[in-house]
């Protein structure tokens, strides 16, 4: 459905954002309407930016010895109290990635800069595009 966190209203799909209108749309032709809100869509993160954070935490995992799954565990709980980064924002999903480029750096791996000449497969391998 939708979270509200940080006073932003984010929803998991499309779907859940048409049921949430039509459920408001139905409290004001019964007269329920309450406080005023501004809907505010933004664009999610790229294709690109998801792939360069799962690079990040592929080099995490095979430095810590974790599994990328429990890796990616262990960040969202670090920098986003655990929630999935999905509903993230392009915005929030930058400074999350920023913050994990930091710990990455605490722990002695030094990220590169996205390398667009490279794509990372679902078996974590890069290979040239």
């Amino acid at each position: 459905m939708g979270t509200l966190r940080k006073g932003k209203l984010s929803f998991d799909t499309p779907d859940a954002y048409r049921a949430w209108v039509v459920a408001q749309e139905r409290r004001v032709a019964l007269g329920l309407s309450g406080d005023r809100f501004v809907l505010t869509i933004e664009e999610q993160w790229s294709a690109e930016a998801r792939e360069f954070y799962f690079k990040i935490v592929k080099w995490l995992s095979d430095l810590t010895g974790n599994t990328r799954l429990e890796m990616h565990g262990i960040l969202k709980t670090r920098f986003n109290d655990g929630l999935s980064i999905t509903g993230l924002s392009r915005d929030e999903f930058n400074d999350y990635t920023d913050e994990v480029i930091v710990f990455a750096a605490e722990q002695g791996l030094a990220v590169p800069e996205p390398n667009r000449g490279h794509r990372v497969d679902g078996d974590g391998l890069e290979r040239p595009r």
